[in-house]
């Protein structure tokens, strides 16, 4: 790196900063990410798991995995040079939630499971994994593909031996790990079910607590979803282990659908690679039914047409210790479906105009580094 190097901050975490910087080689693109973690009185373990990561990355190479082109110590530092990516998965689950009138295609979420567990099954025949599968480790590159990203819990295990540690983000841990149970790779397909299970929700988790991921099921997701990308995320969230599919038989049965569907995993067109998004076809304006309330108070005397409504404002629901109790049925068939109605909020959106992705969308770039 030379002296004078233009720095631009894209975001800050506990024990490091990530930058864009112009690229210091022209084959790696014109910006690359700089990553700069602080080792000055970073725990031994902490240590490790940084440098880990920065090892596995440097020896990996795929399309749908993040690209670590060098690393190097700087003072109290360890500089990474990074692929530069333009958001991720869980920004792009925050903004969905904010517009209820949205959902994904189905033509992206099938690419999404191609590209992800194109990545996987690379990581898996590597004898790696990855533990620690959820949306904040989904990149989305500049070229539109997804990125795994965020090897810091990642270990090297064939696939016919088992791991021990807990590790990873709890509630996209697997019934096995936290039941302090022996898991194989695997873990990294539950994983993966989270997330298919959360971008097909519109940003519902499948389970909420450590709880009810070992011993109650998911609900069922909105049918405007074709049976084959339900049954096959609901594969994937099996609790048994047995019964979970490897990733390379959810590699096989997503490359059949899609065959059989015409649906490409990187499309050659010019359509917009970040155009993950269409209506929502079970989602109806709130506000006929909010003008009648309206009506009906001012012609009973109740009210008047003032923009200081009281309005209910739908509580999210939190992570406590109280838990439902409830069998869990021994495979997924049919859930009863739950409808939850939501508050269409446009005011002041920079996506009012726009169904793309926000990271395209907004001025300020979001970013999806983790430290």
């Amino acid at each position: 790196m030379g002296a004078g190097q233009v720095k631009e901050e894209l975001g800050r975490g506990g024990n490091g900063v990530v930058y864009r910087i112009a690229s210091p080689n022209p084959t790696w693109g014109d910006f690359v990410a700089l990553k700069e973690v602080m080792t000055r009185g970073m725990k031994p373990k902490h240590f490790e798991q940084v440098a880990k990561e920065c090892d596995i990355l440097s020896n990996v190479s795929h399309p749908n995995v993040v690209r670590n082109f060098y690393n190097y110590l700087k003072k109290d530092k360890l500089c990474i040079l990074m692929e530069l990516c333009d958001g991720d998965l869980a920004k792009e689950l925050k903004f969905l939630q904010t517009r209820p009138d949205l959902i994904f295609s189905e033509k992206f979420l099938w690419k999404a499971l191609a590209q992800i567990a194109d990545a996987i099954a690379y990581l898996h025949s590597n004898a790696l994994i990855h533990r620690d599968m959820k949306p904040g480790n989904i990149l989305i590159g500049q070229d539109g593909l997804l990125k795994v990203s965020d090897f810091g819990w990642s270990r090297f295990i064939d696939e016919d031996s088992f791991a021990v540690t807990l590790g990873g983000t709890p509630l996209y841990n697997s019934p096995e790990i936290l039941s302090n149970r022996p898991y194989t790779q695997k873990a990294d397909v539950w994983g993966l079910g989270c997330i298919m299970y959360e971008m097909a929700s519109g940003g519902t988790r499948p389970f909420t607590d450590p709880v009810s991921i070992c011993k109650k099921a998911p609900q069922s997701l909105p049918s405007h979803y074709s049976k084959a990308l339900r049954d096959i995320i609901f594969k994937m969230l099996a609790k048994s282990e047995a019964t979970r599919p490897d990733i390379f038989q959810i590699v096989e049965m997503v490359e059949k659908h899609m065959a059989e569907k015409g649906i490409n995993r990187v499309d050659e067109s010019d359509e917009d690679p970040f155009d993950f998004y269409v209506k929502n076809p079970s989602w109806k304006s709130p506000a006929p039914k909010r003008i009648n309330q309206i009506l009906q108070n001012k012609f009973a005397g109740k009210g008047s047409f003032s923009h200081h409504e009281d309005d209910e404002e739908e509580e999210e629901e939190e992570y406590d210790d109280e838990y439902e109790e409830e069998e869990v049925p021994e495979d997924h068939e049919d859930f009863p479906e739950e409808e939850e109605e939501a508050l269409y909020e446009d005011e002041d959106s920079c996506y009012v105009h726009s169904h793309s992705c926000p990271s395209k969308s907004a001025e300020q770039l979001p970013h999806a580094y983790t430290y």
